[in-house]
């Protein structure tokens, strides 16, 4: 499995919501994992840079959407009930 593959599997693990994943830990655990953040952040980045001469494919770019958009959503619940 080559560089790219292992981070659309980390992508599609928090897409998900897979156990040992950054947005599991948001929805289950309801707690910040920095480890986890660190390998969804990282490979969401590699994602992109390594793209960025072509467009995303759809699945990729729908599984980025829905892992960022709960992320946000979860920081805005939090940031709502404090």
């Amino acid at each position: 499995m080559n560089l790219l593959d292992q981070d659309i599997l980390v992508l599609k693990k928090n897409a998900r919501g897979e156990k040992g994943s950054f947005i599991y830990f948001l929805h289950e655990r309801n707690r910040f994992d920095e480890k986890s953040y660190r390998e969804y952040f990282n490979s969401v980045i590699n994602i992109v840079n390594k793209r960025a001469d072509k467009p995303l494919d759809r699945d990729i770019s729908t599984m980025l959407v829905k892992s960022y958009s709960y992320i946000l959503r979860s920081f805005i619940f939090l940031l709502i009930s404090q």
